[in-house]
């Protein structure tokens, strides 16, 4: 089906295989009736947005990501970084806004292992970054969420990673700017 994915298969009394690769039970045929055969189908996972922003040297920005599950598993987020030009070390941190407000509140956990999920709980992510004063003007940021899921009750074991980028440039937010 499209926009599924299997991820669990009972073959039944067919005595036959399943292969995930191409969704079929392999077996030879020798009755007419087949009974238990069933295949677990669940939505795909889905992870919300890419970003680009402006920022000036010194300030901090936010990003905000919701991650929906197909069905149960643990998912992982992780964050890694590329800046141009090298040597300008901007600084992020990924918190789980459990209000869905779009701003950190003090209640809100930076996010440092796996959460555990249900089918369709909707996970929203701020994405917490600061822009270095020493940044120079055209300096770029490229953030990488990645978020590593595992299905729960998958036979055999299955997981999935999905990735949204962010993109800052040191400018001004409000202005246009005249480069020569």
């Amino acid at each position: 089906m499209t926009g599924f994915l299997s991820t669990e298969v009972t073959v039944g009394n067919t005595g036959g295989t399943y292969r995930r690769t191409t969704e079929a039970i392999a077996f030879t045929l020798s009755s007419a009736t087949y009974t238990g055969v069933n295949f677990g189908q669940v939505p795909a996972n889905q992870f919300m947005t890419d970003g680009q922003k402006s920022a000036l040297p010194g300030t901090t920005i936010y990003y905000t990501h919701q991650f929906t599950p197909g069905s149960a598993g643990q998912v992982t987020f992780t964050t890694s970084s590329a800046s141009s030009p090298a040597g300008i070390n901007w600084t992020q941190v990924l918190y789980q806004d459990t209000s869905s407000s779009g701003k950190i509140a003090s209640s809100d956990p930076i996010i440092t292992g796996p959460i555990n999920v249900v089918a369709g709980q909707e996970i929203c992510l701020l994405l917490k970054q600061f822009a270095r004063t020493n940044a120079p003007t055209g300096a770029i940021s490229k953030v990488t969420v990645t978020a590593g899921f595992t299905y729960t009750n998958a036979t055999p074991a299955m997981s999935s990673t999905s990735t949204r980028t962010d993109l800052t440039t040191v400018g001004n937010p409000t202005t246009a700017e005249l480069a020569l």
